[in-house]
C-alpha cells in the first residue's frame, strides 16, 4: 500500500517540479532598439572548421549593430581555415583573426589572449558551426541586460539526417536550457552555452578570466559561469532574434565523446548546484523503480495509466516552450525521449565522477 501511495506522490513531484521551473523561463521577450550600445567584441575560436566558416560567417559578419567587432582565433588550422580568414579580414574591416601564441589543447588560452585583446565593453561568444536567427543576434542580446554583467542566450540545435541521436540531442539540449535559464531566474545560475554567451570584459577581468582554469580541457563556458556569476548580474534571453542555430550531431560515436567533454567540466561545479540538478534524475529514477514495483504487485493497469496521465500532462505544460524554443518536434516523442534520457543520465554518472581531461579537439 505505501508502494501505491508514493508512485502516486513521485508522479505529482515529477509535475510540480516541471511546473515550477517552465513558469521561470520567458517566453516573451520582446527586441529593445538601442540608437547607442554599448561596444561589443564577437569572439570565435575554431580549428580546422573551414567549411563551417563558409558556411556561417557572412551571417554573423553582417549584424546590425552600431558598434562591434569579429574576433576569430584560428587554432592552428591545417584545413585552410586561416588563409580563408585572413583573406575575409581584407574585405571585412571589423574582422580580426588571430592565433593563440602556444600551440595547446583546449580553447581557453586562445579565448584569453582574444578578450583581452578585445576592444568591445562585452564579449559574446559562439562557435564556428553556429548561425545567428538574423541580422539582429547582437542587438537582442545586448538589449536582455537590464544593467546585468552576464547574460545567458539560447541555442537550438538544427537537422534533417531523421536518426534517433539526432531527435535525443535535441531533446537534452532543450532540457538543458529550461535547466540553466530558469536555475539563473531563480538567482542561481549555474551554466551557459558558450554557443551564445554575453559578459562584460570587466567582470573578465576582475575575476582574472580562465586563470584557474587552465588545467581543465573543457568548461570555457559553464565553469566561467559558475565562477562569475550570481543571481544579481546575470540575466537571460529568450527573444527569437538572438537564437543561435548549429546542426545536431547524428552519430553515436561522436555524441558520446562530446557529452563526455560536457559532463566531464561538470564535475567542478558548485556542490549545491550538483546538488539541485541531481533532483529531477532521482525523482524520476525513483518514479520507475516504483512503476516496476507496481506492475511486480499486480497493479499493471493502474500503474500505466498513471503513467500515461503524468505523461500527457507534462506534454501538455510543456507545450508552449516547445513552440517557442523551435523544438516542437519533440512533442509527441516526449515519453520515449524521457526513458532514453534517464538512461542517459545515468551513463554518464561516471564521467562526472572521473577526474579524465575530454579537451576540444
Amino acid at each position: 500500500m505505501y508502494v501505491f501511495f508514493l508512485y502516486i506522490i513521485f508522479n505529482i513531484l515529477i509535475l510540480i517540479y516541471w511546473t515550477v521551473l517552465l513558469r521561470n523561463v520567458p517566453i516573451h521577450q520582446a527586441l529593445k532598439k538601442e540608437k547607442k550600445g554599448a561596444s561589443v567584441s564577437v569572439i570565435i575560436a575554431c580549428k580546422d572548421e573551414l567549411e563551417n566558416l563558409k558556411e556561417n560567417l557572412y551571417s554573423i559578419l553582417h549584424q546590425e549593430y552600431v558598434s562591434w567587432e569579429l574576433i576569430i582565433i584560428d587554432d592552428y588550422s591545417s584545413d585552410g581555415s586561416h588563409e580563408y580568414l585572413v583573406d575575409l579580414s581584407q574585405k571585412y574591416s571589423h574582422l580580426t583573426v588571430i592565433r593563440p601564441s602556444k600551440d595547446v589543447k583546449g580553447k581557453k588560452l586562445g579565448l584569453t589572449e582574444a578578450i583581452i585583446r578585445a576592444n568591445g565593453e562585452y564579449i559574446l561568444l559562439t562557435d564556428a558551426d553556429c548561425k545567428p536567427s538574423g541580422t539582429q543576434w547582437i542587438q537582442a542580446m545586448m538589449s536582455s541586460r537590464d544593467h546585468a554583467d552576464i547574460v545567458l542566450g539560447y541555442a537550438p540545435l538544427t537537422g534533417n539526417q531523421a536518426t534517433g541521436v539526432e531527435l535525443f540531442s535535441k531533446y537534452e539540449t532543450y532540457i538543458t536550457a529550461i535547466h540553466y535559464l530558469s536555475f539563473s531566474q531563480l538567482g542561481r545560475p549555474y551554466m551557459g552555452v558558450g554557443r551564445n554567451l554575453l559578459f562584460s570584459k570587466k567582470i573578465w577581468l576582475d575575476h582574472q578570466g580562465y586563470a584557474d582554469l587552465m588545467h581543465v580541457g573543457s568548461g570555457d563556458d559553464d565553469l566561467l559561469i559558475q565562477k562569475i556569476a550570481t543571481g544579481d548580474n546575470t540575466a537571460v534571453c529568450t527573444s527569437p532574434e538572438s537564437f543561435m542555430y548549429s546542426n545536431a550531431e547524428y552519430k553515436l560515436k561522436p555524441y558520446i565523446n562530446q557529452k563526455k567533454r560536457h559532463f566531464n567540466s561538470s564535475g567542478y561545479y558548485d556542490w549545491g548546484d550538483k546538488i539541485a540538478l541531481a533532483i529531477y534524475p532521482i525523482l524520476l529514477s525513483i518514479l520507475y523503480l516504483l512503476f516496476f514495483i507496481m506492475i511486480w504487485e499486480g497493479y499493471i493497469w493502474f500503474s500505466i495509466l498513471l503513467l500515461l496521465t503524468r505523461w500527457i500532462l507534462t506534454m501538455i505544460i510543456h507545450y508552449s516552450r516547445l513552440k517557442h524554443l523551435h523544438y516542437r518536434i519533440l512533442f509527441w516523442r516526449w515519453p520515449i525521449l524521457e526513458l532514453c534520457h534517464l538512461f542517459y543520465l545515468w551513463f554518464f554518472v561516471p564521467v562526472v565522477l572521473n577526474k579524465k581531461e575530454y579537451g576540444w579537439k
